[in-house]
């Protein structure tokens, strides 16, 4: 049996959001409000603070394959390949 990230991210209790479930979360939401991003990970988080905040720039589709390196750490090769497939991908920004 293979796994794949998705099996791999389930295990350790993460889940991956689908399109379908963020549109539904987001059309219960006021339609005028802000969206910020923010996390609680202590490996985006400085020093002295509980969270780090995003706000979303821009949303786009592309083709790409879930990897993780020789060090674990998740990161994606694009383009097509035998395992890719398509995912929508917010690029976000701590500037603002």
């Amino acid at each position: 049996m293979t796994f794949g990230i998705n099996d791999v991210l389930r295990e350790w209790g993460m889940r991956v959001v689908k399109v379908k479930e963020l549109i539904k979360k987001l059309s219960e939401c006021d339609q005028e409000l802000e969206v910020i991003c923010y996390t609680e990970d202590t490996n985006l988080v400085a020093k002295q603070h509980q969270f780090s905040i995003f706000l979303i720039e821009d949303v786009n589709m592309s083709e790409a394959e879930k990897r993780r390196g020789d060090d674990q750490v998740p990161t994606l090769k694009f383009g097509r390949g035998p395992y890719s497939k398509k995912m929508v991908f917010l690029d976000v920004t701590s500037e603002f």
